[in-house]
């Protein structure tokens, strides 16, 4: 079985999928954590920042989703690609709800991610 949990949600980032939750570029360029990323932000193009942004407020929104789930339970994200649901997950990592906002790319392609509910 896929989830243990009782209901299931589809999410996507300000591109009405997962991309952009990611920033791409910048993990290329070896940054993994927002906070590395924040005081370099005057010295990006206003293009990459305007980017950057969004992405990270998809992150954030993301953040505060788990956060909110949290009070029903403990909470499961799946990450793949539409089609691939029931797919075995590659990886099952436990993580704390801070993850989703702190990371550049906080969703592995197959990884399902445990976030358990403070008790």
């Amino acid at each position: 079985m896929q989830f243990v949990q009782p209901y299931v949600h589809s999410i996507g980032s300000h591109e009405s999928c997962g991309c952009g939750f990611r920033s791409q570029q910048l993990g290329l360029e070896g940054f993994d954590v927002v906070a590395d990323v924040l005081p370099l932000l005057p010295a990006l193009f206003e293009d990459e920042r305007s980017e950057f942004l969004a992405e990270q407020r998809s992150r954030e929104r993301l953040h505060a989703l788990v956060r909110a789930a949290l009070r029903g339970g403990d909470v499961e994200v799946f990450s793949c690609w539409a089609g691939d649901e029931t797919q075995a997950p590659a990886v099952v990592k436990d993580v704390s709800p801070d993850y989703f906002a702190a990371h550049l790319d906080p969703l592995e392609e197959g990884a399902k991610y445990r976030i358990r509910r403070e008790r």
